[in-house]
Protein backbone atom coordinates (compact mmCIF):
# COMPACT_ATOMS: atom_id res chain seq x y z
CA UNK A 1 0.00 0.00 0.00
CA UNK A 2 2.93 2.69 1.01
CA UNK A 3 4.03 2.05 -2.56
CA UNK A 4 1.11 2.44 -4.17
CA UNK A 5 0.85 5.84 -2.88
CA UNK A 6 4.20 6.85 -3.16
CA UNK A 7 4.37 6.09 -6.64
CA UNK A 8 0.98 7.52 -7.32
CA UNK A 9 2.19 10.98 -5.75
CA UNK A 10 5.64 10.71 -7.25
CA UNK A 11 3.82 10.32 -11.05
CA UNK A 12 1.45 13.29 -10.15
CA UNK A 13 4.38 15.60 -9.76
CA UNK A 14 6.11 14.37 -12.57
CA UNK A 15 3.03 15.37 -14.52
CA UNK A 16 3.30 18.98 -13.32
CA UNK A 17 7.12 19.15 -13.74
CA UNK A 18 5.96 17.95 -17.85
CA UNK A 19 3.48 20.84 -17.50
CA UNK A 20 5.67 23.72 -17.23
CA UNK A 21 8.02 24.33 -19.66
CA UNK A 22 10.20 26.74 -17.19
CA UNK A 23 10.90 23.81 -15.44
CA UNK A 24 12.50 21.86 -17.85
CA UNK A 25 15.78 21.03 -16.20
CA UNK A 26 14.26 20.05 -13.45
CA UNK A 27 11.96 17.91 -15.01
CA UNK A 28 14.91 16.18 -15.94
CA UNK A 29 16.31 15.54 -13.31
CA UNK A 30 13.23 14.65 -11.58
CA UNK A 31 12.60 11.89 -14.00
CA UNK A 32 16.27 10.58 -13.98
CA UNK A 33 15.09 10.02 -10.14
CA UNK A 34 12.14 8.55 -10.90
CA UNK A 35 13.11 5.91 -13.40
CA UNK A 36 16.03 5.52 -10.79
CA UNK A 37 13.28 5.14 -8.16
CA UNK A 38 11.01 2.61 -9.78
CA UNK A 39 14.03 0.48 -10.66
CA UNK A 40 15.24 0.33 -7.24
CA UNK A 41 11.39 -0.77 -6.43
CA UNK A 42 11.34 -3.36 -8.75
CA UNK A 43 14.36 -5.02 -7.74
CA UNK A 44 14.18 -4.39 -3.93
CA UNK A 45 12.38 -7.38 -3.07
CA UNK A 46 14.08 -9.81 -5.33
CA UNK A 47 17.45 -8.34 -3.67
CA UNK A 48 15.42 -8.64 -0.29
CA UNK A 49 14.28 -12.33 -0.67
CA UNK A 50 17.99 -13.45 -2.18
CA UNK A 51 19.97 -11.66 0.77
CA UNK A 52 17.51 -12.78 3.52
CA UNK A 53 17.67 -16.50 1.88
CA UNK A 54 21.92 -16.50 2.87
CA UNK A 55 21.55 -15.28 6.20
CA UNK A 56 18.63 -17.61 7.43
CA UNK A 57 20.47 -20.76 5.56
CA UNK A 58 23.53 -19.36 6.77
CA UNK A 59 21.86 -19.28 10.76
CA UNK A 60 20.42 -22.81 10.41
CA UNK A 61 23.43 -24.76 9.67
CA UNK A 62 24.98 -22.38 12.53
CA UNK A 63 21.75 -23.43 14.73
CA UNK A 64 22.65 -27.16 13.68
CA UNK A 65 25.85 -26.95 14.66
CA UNK A 66 25.19 -26.24 17.65
CA UNK A 67 22.68 -28.34 18.49
CA UNK A 68 23.98 -31.33 17.33
CA UNK A 69 27.11 -30.71 19.43
CA UNK A 70 25.21 -30.52 22.64
CA UNK A 71 22.71 -33.67 20.79
CA UNK A 72 19.80 -31.81 21.11
CA UNK A 73 17.55 -31.70 18.07
CA UNK A 74 17.72 -28.46 15.53
CA UNK A 75 14.86 -26.68 16.00
CA UNK A 76 12.87 -26.50 13.09
CA UNK A 77 13.42 -22.86 10.46
CA UNK A 78 10.78 -23.55 8.41
CA UNK A 79 9.31 -21.46 5.25
CA UNK A 80 6.97 -19.43 8.01
CA UNK A 81 9.63 -18.70 10.05
CA UNK A 82 11.62 -16.82 6.80
CA UNK A 83 8.37 -15.27 4.80
CA UNK A 84 8.41 -13.47 8.47
CA UNK A 85 12.22 -12.21 8.14
CA UNK A 86 11.52 -11.71 4.55
CA UNK A 87 8.43 -9.93 5.41
CA UNK A 88 9.89 -7.62 7.76
CA UNK A 89 12.75 -6.83 5.82
CA UNK A 90 10.70 -5.86 2.91
CA UNK A 91 8.71 -2.82 5.38
CA UNK A 92 11.38 -1.90 6.49
CA UNK A 93 13.44 -1.54 2.58
CA UNK A 94 10.06 0.39 2.22
CA UNK A 95 10.16 2.62 4.36
CA UNK A 96 13.80 3.47 3.07
CA UNK A 97 12.70 4.24 0.03
CA UNK A 98 9.65 6.74 1.10
CA UNK A 99 12.13 8.33 3.10
CA UNK A 100 14.23 8.78 0.36
CA UNK A 101 11.64 10.09 -2.37
CA UNK A 102 10.29 12.35 0.65
CA UNK A 103 13.68 14.06 1.05
CA UNK A 104 13.90 13.98 -3.09
CA UNK A 105 10.92 15.98 -3.21
CA UNK A 106 11.36 17.85 -0.26
CA UNK A 107 14.56 19.21 -2.21
CA UNK A 108 12.25 19.84 -5.10
CA UNK A 109 10.08 21.90 -3.00
CA UNK A 110 13.07 24.27 -1.77
CA UNK A 111 13.54 25.36 -5.05
CA UNK A 112 10.07 26.59 -6.20
CA UNK A 113 10.93 30.18 -7.36
CA UNK A 114 8.18 32.19 -5.12
CA UNK A 115 6.20 34.48 -7.92
CA UNK A 116 5.17 38.19 -7.45
CA UNK A 117 2.71 40.42 -9.64
CA UNK A 118 4.58 43.51 -10.32
CA UNK A 119 1.11 46.23 -9.36
CA UNK A 120 -1.02 43.74 -9.36
CA UNK A 121 -2.27 41.64 -12.45
CA UNK A 122 -2.85 43.81 -14.69
CA UNK A 123 -3.78 44.01 -18.19
CA UNK A 124 -3.59 46.39 -21.63
CA UNK A 125 -6.05 46.16 -24.65
CA UNK A 126 -5.18 46.39 -28.47
CA UNK A 127 -5.52 50.44 -27.92
CA UNK A 128 -3.03 50.60 -25.07
CA UNK A 129 -6.34 51.05 -22.36
CA UNK A 130 -5.93 49.38 -19.53
CA UNK A 131 -8.52 46.13 -19.05
CA UNK A 132 -7.78 46.08 -15.31
CA UNK A 133 -5.56 48.47 -13.77
CA UNK A 134 -2.31 48.38 -12.19
CA UNK A 135 -2.19 48.80 -8.40
CA UNK A 136 -5.90 48.78 -7.68
CA UNK A 137 -7.83 45.92 -5.93
CA UNK A 138 -9.12 44.61 -8.89
CA UNK A 139 -5.56 43.36 -10.02
CA UNK A 140 -5.13 42.14 -6.33
CA UNK A 141 -7.85 39.38 -7.53
CA UNK A 142 -6.34 38.52 -10.60
CA UNK A 143 -3.24 37.93 -9.44
CA UNK A 144 -4.88 35.82 -6.65
CA UNK A 145 -6.72 33.86 -9.89
CA UNK A 146 -3.47 33.38 -12.19
CA UNK A 147 -1.88 32.02 -9.00
CA UNK A 148 0.60 34.15 -7.56
CA UNK A 149 1.93 34.48 -4.45
CA UNK A 150 1.47 38.27 -4.00
CA UNK A 151 1.44 41.44 -5.36
CA UNK A 152 4.54 44.36 -5.22
CA UNK A 153 2.57 47.99 -5.17
CA UNK A 154 3.88 51.55 -4.85
CA UNK A 155 3.05 53.89 -2.40
CA UNK A 156 2.96 57.59 -2.53
CA UNK A 157 1.79 60.68 -0.51
CA UNK A 158 -1.42 63.38 -1.64
CA UNK A 159 -0.95 66.68 -0.67
CA UNK A 160 -2.45 66.53 2.86
CA UNK A 161 -0.25 62.96 3.71
CA UNK A 162 -2.84 60.48 3.15
CA UNK A 163 -1.11 57.18 1.94
CA UNK A 164 -1.99 55.87 -1.43
CA UNK A 165 -1.17 53.23 -4.09
CA UNK A 166 0.21 55.00 -7.37
CA UNK A 167 3.54 54.23 -8.67
CA UNK A 168 4.07 57.72 -11.14
CA UNK A 169 4.70 60.75 -9.50
CA UNK A 170 1.59 62.08 -11.67
CA UNK A 171 -2.55 60.52 -12.77
CA UNK A 172 -1.81 61.07 -16.17
CA UNK A 173 -0.77 57.34 -17.54
CA UNK A 174 -3.03 55.65 -15.57
CA UNK A 175 -6.28 58.09 -14.41
CA UNK A 176 -9.25 59.93 -16.09
CA UNK A 177 -11.15 62.46 -14.62
CA UNK A 178 -13.79 61.07 -13.14
CA UNK A 179 -16.83 63.16 -14.24
CA UNK A 180 -16.54 62.63 -17.85
CA UNK A 181 -13.59 59.40 -18.40
CA UNK A 182 -11.81 62.54 -19.77
CA UNK A 183 -7.97 61.78 -20.54
CA UNK A 184 -5.20 64.02 -18.60
CA UNK A 185 -3.93 66.27 -21.02
CA UNK A 186 -1.78 68.16 -18.48
CA UNK A 187 0.29 66.97 -16.07
CA UNK A 188 -1.70 66.00 -12.39
CA UNK A 189 0.24 65.62 -9.90
CA UNK A 190 -0.61 63.75 -6.76
CA UNK A 191 1.86 65.95 -4.34
CA UNK A 192 -0.52 69.02 -5.81
CA UNK A 193 -3.97 66.61 -5.05
CA UNK A 194 -5.53 66.79 -1.37
CA UNK A 195 -7.47 63.03 -0.61
CA UNK A 196 -10.45 64.93 -1.01
CA UNK A 197 -9.73 66.01 -4.86
CA UNK A 198 -7.94 62.63 -5.75
CA UNK A 199 -11.05 60.84 -4.87
CA UNK A 200 -13.65 63.07 -6.23
CA UNK A 201 -12.05 64.39 -9.65
CA UNK A 202 -9.99 60.70 -10.36
CA UNK A 203 -10.76 56.98 -11.39
CA UNK A 204 -8.49 54.66 -12.47
CA UNK A 205 -8.68 54.06 -16.59
CA UNK A 206 -10.33 50.72 -17.55
CA UNK A 207 -11.96 49.86 -20.89
CA UNK A 208 -14.25 47.76 -18.20
CA UNK A 209 -16.62 50.91 -16.28
CA UNK A 210 -17.11 48.33 -13.30
CA UNK A 211 -13.19 48.98 -12.73
CA UNK A 212 -13.05 52.80 -12.93
CA UNK A 213 -12.68 53.16 -9.63
CA UNK A 214 -10.93 55.64 -7.25
CA UNK A 215 -7.44 55.28 -6.60
CA UNK A 216 -6.74 52.90 -3.17
CA UNK A 217 -5.53 53.89 -0.44
CA UNK A 218 -2.75 51.89 1.14
CA UNK A 219 -4.93 50.08 3.56
CA UNK A 220 -7.67 49.39 1.15
CA UNK A 221 -5.33 47.46 -0.91
CA UNK A 222 -3.93 45.56 1.79
CA UNK A 223 -7.21 44.51 3.24
CA UNK A 224 -8.14 43.06 -0.21
CA UNK A 225 -4.51 41.38 -0.11
CA UNK A 226 -5.41 39.88 3.00
CA UNK A 227 -8.81 38.90 1.61
CA UNK A 228 -7.43 37.30 -1.32
CA UNK A 229 -4.33 35.40 1.23
CA UNK A 230 -1.74 37.61 -1.01
CA UNK A 231 1.58 38.29 0.70
CA UNK A 232 2.44 42.30 0.06
CA UNK A 233 5.34 43.70 -1.33
CA UNK A 234 5.82 47.45 -0.52
CA UNK A 235 8.21 49.40 -2.81
CA UNK A 236 8.08 52.78 -0.90
CA UNK A 237 10.03 55.20 0.84
CA UNK A 238 7.08 56.29 2.63
CA UNK A 239 7.94 55.18 6.76
CA UNK A 240 4.31 55.01 7.76
CA UNK A 241 3.30 52.38 5.09
CA UNK A 242 6.22 49.75 6.68
CA UNK A 243 3.79 50.64 10.00
CA UNK A 244 0.73 49.94 8.42
CA UNK A 245 1.71 46.78 6.79
CA UNK A 246 3.15 45.32 10.13
CA UNK A 247 0.14 45.93 11.95
CA UNK A 248 -2.32 44.35 9.10
CA UNK A 249 0.07 41.55 8.71
CA UNK A 250 2.70 41.19 11.62
CA UNK A 251 5.85 39.57 9.67
CA UNK A 252 3.86 37.94 6.69
CA UNK A 253 5.19 40.99 4.01
CA UNK A 254 7.93 42.43 2.36
CA UNK A 255 9.49 45.04 2.62
CA UNK A 256 11.56 46.19 -0.52
CA UNK A 257 13.43 49.02 -1.07
CA UNK A 258 17.01 50.61 -1.23
CA UNK A 259 19.65 51.41 1.62
CA UNK A 260 20.87 49.13 4.35
CA UNK A 261 20.74 51.72 6.85
CA UNK A 262 17.12 52.49 6.12
CA UNK A 263 16.48 48.34 5.83
CA UNK A 264 18.02 48.08 8.83
CA UNK A 265 15.84 50.45 11.18
CA UNK A 266 12.66 48.31 9.39
CA UNK A 267 14.37 45.33 10.66
CA UNK A 268 14.74 46.81 14.22
CA UNK A 269 10.28 46.53 14.46
CA UNK A 270 9.78 43.70 11.84
CA UNK A 271 10.76 40.10 11.37
CA UNK A 272 9.29 40.76 7.44
CA UNK A 273 11.26 39.37 4.73
CA UNK A 274 13.24 42.54 3.13
CA UNK A 275 14.10 43.10 -0.37
CA UNK A 276 17.33 45.28 -1.28
CA UNK A 277 16.85 46.66 -4.12
CA UNK A 278 20.55 46.84 -5.85
CA UNK A 279 22.04 48.14 -8.88
CA UNK A 280 25.62 46.66 -8.86
CA UNK A 281 28.28 44.24 -6.18
CA UNK A 282 29.96 41.35 -6.48
CA UNK A 283 28.09 38.44 -4.85
CA UNK A 284 30.92 39.07 -1.72
CA UNK A 285 29.95 42.40 -1.55
CA UNK A 286 25.94 41.72 -1.36
CA UNK A 287 26.55 39.40 0.88
CA UNK A 288 28.40 41.92 3.55
CA UNK A 289 25.27 44.10 2.80
CA UNK A 290 22.68 41.77 3.47
CA UNK A 291 24.38 40.33 6.62
CA UNK A 292 24.05 44.02 8.50
CA UNK A 293 20.23 43.75 7.75
CA UNK A 294 19.85 40.16 9.37
CA UNK A 295 17.05 37.96 9.40
CA UNK A 296 15.26 36.74 6.33
CA UNK A 297 16.34 38.41 3.55
CA UNK A 298 17.56 39.12 -0.24
CA UNK A 299 18.65 41.11 -3.33
CA UNK A 300 16.71 42.73 -5.87
CA UNK A 301 17.47 44.11 -9.20
CA UNK A 302 16.43 44.56 -12.72
CA UNK A 303 19.78 44.50 -14.05
CA UNK A 304 20.24 40.70 -15.17
CA UNK A 305 23.63 40.83 -16.26
CA UNK A 306 24.13 40.46 -12.90
CA UNK A 307 22.19 37.25 -11.81
CA UNK A 308 25.09 34.68 -13.39
CA UNK A 309 24.80 30.87 -12.16
CA UNK A 310 27.63 31.50 -9.47
CA UNK A 311 26.12 35.20 -8.15
CA UNK A 312 22.96 33.48 -7.47
CA UNK A 313 24.63 30.47 -5.94
CA UNK A 314 26.65 31.92 -3.25
CA UNK A 315 23.61 34.03 -2.50
CA UNK A 316 20.87 31.27 -2.35
CA UNK A 317 23.46 29.07 -1.28
CA UNK A 318 24.34 31.38 2.25
CA UNK A 319 20.25 31.57 2.66
CA UNK A 320 19.26 34.64 1.10
CA UNK A 321 16.64 35.42 -1.69
CA UNK A 322 17.47 36.57 -5.06
CA UNK A 323 14.57 38.41 -6.90
CA UNK A 324 14.49 39.39 -10.72
CA UNK A 325 12.81 42.32 -11.21
CA UNK A 326 10.52 43.18 -14.20
CA UNK A 327 13.16 41.36 -16.69
CA UNK A 328 12.53 41.29 -20.50
CA UNK A 329 11.02 37.93 -21.51
CA UNK A 330 14.52 36.17 -22.34
CA UNK A 331 16.34 37.20 -19.41
CA UNK A 332 13.87 36.35 -17.10
CA UNK A 333 14.05 32.51 -18.29
CA UNK A 334 17.74 32.67 -18.00
CA UNK A 335 17.45 34.23 -14.27
CA UNK A 336 15.16 31.38 -13.82
CA UNK A 337 17.52 28.51 -15.18
CA UNK A 338 20.55 30.53 -13.13
CA UNK A 339 19.18 30.10 -9.72
CA UNK A 340 16.69 32.82 -8.65
CA UNK A 341 14.18 32.40 -6.10
CA UNK A 342 12.21 35.58 -6.14
CA UNK A 343 10.50 36.67 -9.25
CA UNK A 344 8.95 39.67 -9.79
CA UNK A 345 7.06 39.87 -13.27
CA UNK A 346 4.55 41.33 -15.47
CA UNK A 347 4.12 38.34 -17.11
CA UNK A 348 0.95 36.54 -16.72
CA UNK A 349 1.94 33.11 -14.67
CA UNK A 350 -0.26 29.51 -15.57
CA UNK A 351 -3.36 29.45 -13.67
CA UNK A 352 -4.74 26.18 -12.31
CA UNK A 353 -6.01 25.47 -15.55
CA UNK A 354 -2.15 25.17 -17.05
CA UNK A 355 -3.22 28.49 -19.14
CA UNK A 356 -0.33 29.05 -21.89
CA UNK A 357 1.98 32.55 -20.37
CA UNK A 358 1.66 34.76 -22.14
CA UNK A 359 2.41 38.96 -22.37
CA UNK A 360 0.05 41.73 -20.75
CA UNK A 361 1.85 44.28 -23.02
Amino acid sequence: MGIVVLNYWVAKIVIFFQSQKIFAKIYNIFDQSFRNLKYAISHSYEWCSKINTAILDRRQNFVNRVWHAGHFPPPAFGPEQQNSYICIMKRILTIILALTAMTFIAGARSNKIHTFAHRGCWSKNAQGEFIIPENSVAAVKEARRQGYEGIECDVHLTKDGKMVILHDATLNRTARRANDYSKLETPVRLADLTFEELRRDYVLESEDPALRTPIPTLEELLAECRKQGMIPMLHSAVWESYEVAQRMFGDKWICFTGGVEKLQKVREFSGCTILLSINDGSAQENLARLEKIGGHCGISTMKFALYTPEFCKALTGAGYEVQASIFPPEPEKEAIANGISYLLTDRVLPSKRWKKIKTRH
